[in-house]
């Protein structure tokens, strides 16, 4: 491990500070860099469920530091770009992939809602993207076809189903000025259903996280594969 390396990925970290860093920043050994600032409780497995990725090409869309980039990466991709809007967080991603040894994982700093890349994956990822706010501002859609016009066979996301509208502090009519009715009832948006019904007939759902009550807060990880 190249001491030289590791003193500028800790300078970097510092200099973006806690509320820019998602998920825990560890060396290969383990040695914890960073804390991270996302939920424990979210529901989301720590190796994306031991999903496959052999010989897969993969998209982490808002990827932050590479968390689940460099699992991708480590569990047999051909290749794993992880897109952030954010620049300076793609360049201390870029450093943690050097700090792997991660030959097949690089990163972009992206807008992918209004300069999405001109090219597909096999695979893409969306974690813990789509949450109270892209809700609240109308944009879950957008974020939902992102993802599918990036992937050719498989779309991995984490989403909360509901959302209790007291909890987006908007009212229904707030909401069905953005979404259609269907999903706006009960004092409640329902995310999952959706992003089903915008995905259909294209895309079948799985939900990966097993729990009986989607309508508990925390995020679940789902799987859409395309029909063929």
């Amino acid at each position: 491990m190249s001491g030289q390396l590791l003193n500028e990925i800790r300078q970097r970290l510092a200099a973006l500070g806690p509320e820019r860093v998602w998920r825990p920043v560890r060396t290969p050994d383990g040695e914890l860099l960073a804390q991270g600032v996302g939920w424990d409780e979210d529901g989301l497995p720590g190796d994306l469920g031991g999903l496959d990725f052999t010989n897969r090409s993969v998209v982490d869309i808002g990827c932050n530091l590479g968390h689940f980039s460099r699992i991708a990466a480590q569990s047999g991709a051909a290749v794993v770009v992880g897109i952030d809007q954010d620049p300076e967080v793609v360049d201390c991603a870029r450093l943690l992939a050097r700090l792997h040894g991660l030959a097949n994982l690089s990163f972009e700093a992206a807008d992918v809602i209004a300069a999405p890349p001109a090219r597909s994956f096999d695979v893409s990822l969306m974690i813990d993207i789509i949450g109270r706010g892209i809700v609240r501002k109308g944009k879950a859609g957008l974020f939902l076809d992102a993802a599918a016009s990036l992937a050719r066979e498989t779309m991995i996301h984490t989403m909360r189903p509901v959302y209790p509208l007291a909890e987006l502090a908007c009212g229904a009519d707030d909401l069905l000025a953005l979404y259609p009715a269907a999903f706006v009832r009960d004092e409640r948006f329902h995310l999952l259903e959706y992003a089903r019904d915008r995905y259909s007939p294209d895309w079948s759902c799985d939900i990966l996280t097993r729990e009986r009550d989607l309508g508990q807060r925390y995020k679940y990880l789902v799987r859409f594969d395309r029909v063929a």
